[in-house]
Order: structure tokens, then C-alpha cells, then sequence
């Protein structure tokens, strides 16, 4: 099972999450629960459930999954992010820097 060795939730009535997910060679699912998600790390494979206001991914050959997001930002080499939905319907706004770095959507289930 996945460690998350730094991460931050705040949730309450109005409060969105907030998480940091740092490591390498990992699995895990992340609860976004509206807020905002920060990937840093290497070839890790992850799902983040939930709607999200950002996803950020940093590092290299990472794998993630986005049920719904507004907005995606990937730096480094060779990161997949796959996306769902967009919390509004539309396509989320992408951010991509680096090298092979790829997003695309994924048909809903």
C-alpha cells in the first residue's frame, strides 16, 4: 500500500482539501474533495477521487488518474495524467512543461 510521506488535509464546512503526495514507486488513491492535489515524486500510480480544483504533478513517469478537475499542471519527463471530467463540463485548463508529458481524457464510466 502507498505511504504519503508528506501530506495535508483540511476539510470542514466551506474548507477544500489540500494534499501533497511526495514519494517514489508508489500506489495510492487520493480524496480530493475540492481542492487541490500535489504530486512530486517518481513513478508512482495513482487515482485521485473526487472533484479537484487543481492537480499538479512534478517528477518523472508518474501515472495518474483524475475522476474531476478544473485544472492540470505537469512538469518534468515522461508523466501521464489521464482526466475524466471537468468539474464544469468542459475540458480543464492543462499546463504542460517538460519532456513526453502527456494528458488526455478518458471516457467516463
Amino acid at each position: 500500500m502507498a505511504i504519503l510521506a508528506s501530506c495535508l488535509l483540511v476539510s470542514s464546512a466551506g474548507v477544500a482539501a489540500q494534499a501533497r503526495f511526495t514519494g517514489s514507486n508508489r500506489q495510492a488513491i487520493l480524496d480530493c474533495r475540492g481542492g487541490t492535489i500535489e504530486v512530486v515524486g517518481a513513478r508512482n500510480d495513482l487515482g485521485v477521487r473526487g472533484p479537484c480544483r487543481k492537480v499538479s504533478v512534478t517528477g518523472a513517469g508518474n501515472i495518474v488518474v483524475i475522476e474531476r478537475v478544473l485544472s492540470i499542471e505537469v512538469s518534468g519527463a515522461m508523466n501521464r495524467v489521464t482526466w475524466r471530467e471537468r468539474m464544469d463540463g468542459r475540458s480543464p485548463r492543462i499546463s504542460r512543461t517538460g519532456v513526453g508529458n502527456t494528458v488526455a481524457r478518458v471516457p467516463s464510466r
